[in-house]
């Protein structure tokens, strides 16, 4: 059985096929709207990494549990922690062979 090729688009290469992006997508892409958030919105606050707050202000679970898998795979236990505590505080989450949601 032959393998299936998985092609990766970047996104250098969708621009050279001549697909425009919003403005909003092209700020976001590159981070620009990072830099106008406060250092609050972030759980690490000296380098502005790991956001886990929407632009509103508004906590987000989406974020805080990508923030906790990125924290673990590049080496931030403590960031990982944190965003540990806040799902759990926040989200209903309970520490059960790892952290799960707990229907309510």
């Amino acid at each position: 059985m032959a393998k299936k090729r998985r092609t990766v688009v970047t996104l250098k290469a969708i621009q050279r096929k001549g697909f425009k992006f919003r403005k909003s997508e092209r700020e976001s892409a590159l981070g620009k709207k990072r830099k106008e958030l406060p250092s609050s919105y972030f759980l690490l606050p000296k380098e502005r990494k790991f956001p886990y707050k929407t632009a509103s202000g508004k906590i987000s679970e989406s974020m805080l549990v990508h923030a906790k898998a990125r924290a673990g795979q590049h080496g931030y236990p403590q960031v990982a922690k944190k965003a540990e505590k806040l799902l759990i505080r926040h989200f209903g989450y309970k520490k059960v062979n790892g952290l799960k949601k707990v229907k309510k």
